[in-house]
């Protein structure tokens, strides 16, 4: 024998579909907020970071040979960047009597977007010794805030790691920028259409001046240097 539901029970069932409904929008809601939670918390480390970031993207200058040629990363001018699709960075190198490897580092940061010494180690390229020009390098795309530097590989002199007082004394330090995952600037949009621009002319050349116009480059690119930069992609 099947049992009747009581006369409260037969006033209820027409109120079952409304709250499958109602627990499946909670539940979506729930998911929804859940996804967006990491993303928040960089667009937070975003938004505070872009002002206080202790980068620079100008290196060289110093004394010795090796670290003495000018070379610099192409990012805004607070050396904060997020890179487009595709994630796209490049490295301007000025002239030089003997060029030196480049090795170039991304690594991991601290959870408020500060430069974490330890960082894990995200991606790493040395770039073969090369002339006067700028290198357009392919990256996979950030999924995390990562700290890039980049360092002439001079083996016959002190390096950061060797003698931290060095670049204290003798001159700039090296480059040091922020990568950021999302939520890119103004200053990013524009960055991210000059490297596409430099992407396209790979094997070719492209006008220092334009260079000097696009990056804000205009006390490092001076008058000795020639007219057409040429534009190498890695």
């Amino acid at each position: 024998m099947v049992r009747l539901a009581g006369k409260r029970s037969r006033r209820c069932l027409p109120c079952l579909p409304t709250l499958r409904l109602y627990w499946l929008g909670f539940t979506c809601l729930t998911l929804c907020l859940a996804g967006l939670a990491p993303t928040a918390a960089y667009a937070q480390i975003d938004i505070g970071i872009r002002n206080s970031f202790p980068g620079r993207r100008i290196g060289g200058g110093t004394r010795g040979e090796c670290w003495s040629r000018l070379y610099a990363h192409l990012v805004p001018g607070n050396s904060v960047y997020t890179p487009g699709s595709p994630p796209l960075i490049a490295v301007l190198e000025g002239p030089a009597k003997t060029p030196r490897p480049l090795i170039i580092e991304l690594r991991g940061v601290l959870a408020n977007g500060l430069p974490d010494p330890g960082g894990k180690l995200v991606y790493k390229r040395t770039l073969l010794p090369e002339p006067i020009g700028i290198t357009v390098i392919l990256l996979a795309k950030l999924t995390q805030p990562v700290s890039w530097t980049s360092v002439y590989f001079c083996p016959e002199h002190p390096t950061p790691s060797d003698d931290p007082l060095f670049f204290v004394t003798n001159g700039e330090p090296p480059p040091f920028s922020l990568l950021l995952a999302a939520n890119p600037s103004p200053e990013d949009q524009k960055v991210r259409e000059a490297l596409g621009r430099l992407s396209k002319a790979c094997g070719k050349t492209f006008p220092r001046q334009e260079v000097k116009l696009l990056f804000g480059f205009s006390d490092l690119a001076s008058d000795d240097w020639p007219d057409a930069l040429p534009v190498r992609c890695s």
